[in-house]
């Protein structure tokens, strides 16, 4: 079974996403390797979540050596994308997203409160390059809403 590629254009660098064929599941591999000290990499990444309707979520990423922008995208479908923010910033219009920033600018945890059916999807932590440092895509999670 072929895997189709994906691409989007965030602040000048591109983030590859994998499409399994035939399924609904979105496969995020990262393209760097944790091992390399001078480069960028994840601390922690978001585990699929289980939340009851107007209950909070918090998906976890924790960047270490930090290089390019920290983006937030949601995927409801393979053309269905929605970047949610930039480093510490949310970039769409909804009040009930927040970045949340703990340890020495390395935490961009994404929390949305007041969830609803319609925040149901798979959330995905993205670093673009910086420096020398290629990008790097987190595992994906899923939001599932009861």
């Amino acid at each position: 079974m072929g895997k189709a590629a994906l691409y989007s254009l965030i602040g000048c660098s591109l983030l590859c996403m994998a499409y399994a064929a035939g399924f609904d599941t979105f496969f995020f591999e990262p393209t760097i390797k944790k091992d390399i000290a001078d480069h960028h990499f994840f601390v922690s990444e978001p585990k699929d979540l289980t939340v009851h309707v107007n209950m909070t979520a918090m998906f976890t990423c924790s960047v270490g050596n930090k290089k390019g922008l920290v983006a937030w995208v949601k995927t409801t479908g393979p053309k269905d994308r929605t970047i949610l923010s930039l480093d510490n910033s949310v970039i769409v219009g909804d009040s009930r997203l927040m970045i949340g920033s703990r340890v020495g600018g390395r935490d961009y945890d994404l929390i949305v409160f007041g969830v609803t059916r319609a925040d149901e999807g798979f959330y995905t932590c993205f670093v673009s390059a910086g420096g020398q440092d290629p990008p790097i895509v987190s595992a994906s999670a899923l939001l599932t809403v009861i």
